[in-house]
């Protein structure tokens, strides 16, 4: 016979497991069935001999060994949302608090401590069915099994014969119908569940008035619990979403305020990033990757070293004015000289022939003295003669007089500028590197650090910048005596007594003849000193740089 193939064709069943169809006549294998919901993946059989089945097939490639539930692929011994086979929510059970929480142990729902809303229990001890009865009642008073006798009513305290407080008897129940879902205001109303079912929720009364209290995990949006909503999102009538402007993930969720999309995940990427993966990282057209900034040192920082001092760009906001080589012309000094004083006058005594010319070669001279009252006496009549002074700087002082120097402003010879405030941020670039604006020349990428430095890797070219400089420009004066001069006042004294106490006669001009008695004598009577400074500046100190820094660029 001619064989044929057998074509397996099991399609998705719930539960079971998934198998290749029988083998045919000539033993061609069967192709492999398709994937069942609950069920294990098989491959399809071999082919055996003619007329034979082919035999069952392994597992095919990325096949589940354990259940496909929802999609997924679950372990329905410990799942509690699939515990002991697909979609069976141990927290599906009645009357559990909002709070209440589950385990699935070997395929068994177990339920937490505490699970029941009141005023419900567990008293069938069987998690499937939750806390299926009200220990309010007569038949459970307050605990399971616990009855109460005849006439008695169920209060809040136990079996009665009347309620306490301000509890309303609702058949033979005492009830608090202010916060009774099942009596809530009154004894005949009853707050509905949610409309997303019991298992998403239950009904809950407040204050007299109905709502519903919503399972962890789910969101109250109208009168619905919805699952899978995200800490920030907001509700549209019985649904949830995302905040206007909110990315979204792919599942639905919300990314919070601050974060984006970055391949599934939300990530908080720094104004001026992209995603890169699942990652922020630099946008190729305002970032760059550099090297990250070691301890001790400051930046990244846009420098211009170049002299042109640019302005700082908004990426780089913040300025430091630095420079190098500064300058600054000399202080002027505004010195003067105050009151001269002091010096000496040698006062000569010239004759010359003739009776009325004092020029020309003096036939006669001798010093009559430096000191006012000094004389000489014994000089025969009618003789021409003149007094004439010779000044000397002996004793002669100037005060100086310091007026405040002028200092022209100082400059620095080259003036650079550090650009600083950059937002950097980790990114897809290698290694520990970060993403920083990018700079635009004649500015350089730069770290920096006070005093002297070796740079460190990622940014190998040195500058050395000072960003003040020290001023300690500023004059000293001195007066120094320049000329003495002096107009001697001398008296002709008659030396008919012999001595300088004569009898004066009258002072000498400037030429004059002697004619008192047979000789006669001079006597000085002032001096008539003139004394003049000149003073003389000395500019002194200079401009030097301060405070140096140490820059360090990529290139």
């Amino acid at each position: 016979m001619v064989g044929v193939f057998g074509c397996g064709s099991p399609k998705r069943n719930l539960g079971g497991d998934a198998h290749g169809g029988a083998g045919g006549s000539s033993g061609i294998a069967g192709t492999s069935g398709d994937q069942s919901i609950g069920g294990r993946l098989h491959s399809g059989g071999e082919g055996g001999a003619a007329d034979e089945a082919g035999s069952t097939g392994d597992a095919g490639s990325g096949a589940c060994s354990d259940m496909m539930c929802a999609g997924g692929c679950v372990d329905t011994t410990n799942d509690p949302k699939h515990c002991g086979s697909c979609e069976h929510d141990c927290l599906a059970g009645q009357n559990l608090k909002p709070s209440a929480t589950a385990t699935c142990v070997d395929s068994k729902c177990v339920l937490g401590p505490t699970p029941c809303a009141a005023p419900y229990a567990d008293c069938n001890q069987n998690s499937d069915d939750g806390c299926e009865l009200a220990i309010n009642t007569v038949d459970a008073c307050l605990a399971c099994g616990q009855k109460c006798s005849a006439g008695q009513v169920c209060d809040s305290t136990g079996c009665s014969t009347t309620c306490s407080g301000t509890t309303k008897l609702c058949g033979t129940s005492c009830i608090e119908v202010s916060n009774s879902p099942e009596h809530c205001g009154s004894c005949e109303k009853a707050c509905p569940l949610p409309l997303s079912g019991a298992a998403t929720g239950s009904a809950s009364c407040a204050n007299s008035a109905c709502g519903i209290a919503c399972k962890a995990s789910y969101k109250q949006c109208g009168s619905s619990c919805v699952a899978g909503c995200a800490s920030n999102s907001v509700c549209s009538g019985e649904t949830c979403g995302c905040p206007a402007n909110a990315p979204v993930l792919d599942n639905g969720l919300c990314c919070p305020s601050g974060q984006q999309n970055c391949g599934g995940v939300c990530v908080a990427c720094a104004a001026g990033s992209v995603c890169s993966g699942t990652t922020c990282g630099c946008a190729a057209s305002t970032q760059q990757c550099v090297a990250p900034v070691p301890n001790g040192w400051l930046g990244p920082v846009a420098a211009d070293l170049s002299g042109q001092n640019t302005a700082c760009a908004a990426t780089y906001p913040t300025s430091i004015a630095t420079g190098t080589a500064p300058q600054g012309a000399a202080a002027t000094c505004n010195c003067s000289c105050g009151a001269c004083g002091g010096g000496q006058c040698d006062v000569h005594m010239q004759q010359f022939s003739g009776t009325s010319d004092c020029s020309g070669t003096p036939t006669n001279e001798f010093s009559l003295g430096t000191a006012v009252n000094q004389c000489s006496l014994g000089f025969p009549n009618s003789a021409l003669w003149v007094a004439k002074g010779i000044g000397s700087g002996s004793g002669a002082i100037c005060a100086v007089n310091n007026s405040n120097p002028s200092i022209g402003a100082a400059v620095w010879g080259t003036n650079t500028r550090l650009c600083t405030g950059a937002s950097t941020t980790p990114g897809a670039c290698s290694g520990a590197q970060l993403c920083a604006p990018s700079v635009a020349s004649p500015k350089k990428t730069c770290v920096y650090t006070a005093g002297t430095a070796t740079c460190p890797a990622g940014y190998p070219v040195q500058s050395s910048q000072y960003s003040i400089f020290a001023d300690n420009r500023g004059c000293t004066c001195t007066c120094d005596v320049q000329t003495v001069s002096c107009a001697p006042s001398v008296t002709i004294i008659d030396s008919g007594p012999g001595n300088c106490s004569g009898q004066s006669s009258s002072t000498l001009s400037t030429c004059d003849i002697a004619q008192q008695g047979s000789t006669h004598g001079f006597k000085i009577t002032a001096m008539n000193l003139s004394v003049t400074g000149k003073t003389t500046p000395h500019p002194a100190g200079a401009v030097s740089a301060a405070s140096p820094l140490t820059v360090c660029c990529t290139n």
